[in-house]
């Protein structure tokens, strides 16, 4: 097989070409207390970014040093990564606050997908590409 090639779609302002011809990822990780699986995790999730068009890290109010990981990560990539808040904690109230800012944001399309990962998950090394 060929090696994988950069999503082209990105968020205006970035610095790669758009292609209107590609499919938006849009990924949304709901977080909380995961300090200690998260480094992994943010390596992983890394190597995908070049594929991902927005990243959203939903923390759910976390009490073990995971908010600081999250932070650091998302203004080393701050063109792509958000954090956003989710003091009710729970998993659903996160990602529905994740989809509400797609959508106040007007940056979901239909043809986009939105995935949802988990932290404590090993995934395949091309899982979004």
């Amino acid at each position: 097989m060929g090696a994988r090639q950069p999503l082209s779609s990105r968020p205006e302002g970035d610095k790669y070409d758009v292609n209107p011809y590609c499919v938006r990822r849009y990924v949304i990780v709901p977080v909380r207390n995961e300090a200690k699986m998260l480094p992994a995790f943010l390596k992983w999730l890394e190597t995908q970014l070049p594929f991902v068009t927005r990243v959203f890290l939903i923390d759910g109010a976390s009490t073990d040093g995971t908010r600081p990981l999250l932070e650091t990560f998302a203004r080393r990539y701050s063109q792509r990564v958000t954090v956003i808040d989710n003091p009710d904690e729970y998993v659903p109230h996160g990602l529905n606050r994740a989809l509400r800012y797609l959508m106040d944001a007007n940056l979901l399309k239909p043809e986009d997908l939105v995935l949802r990962l988990d932290v404590h998950t090993t995934y395949h090394p091309d899982y979004i590409c």
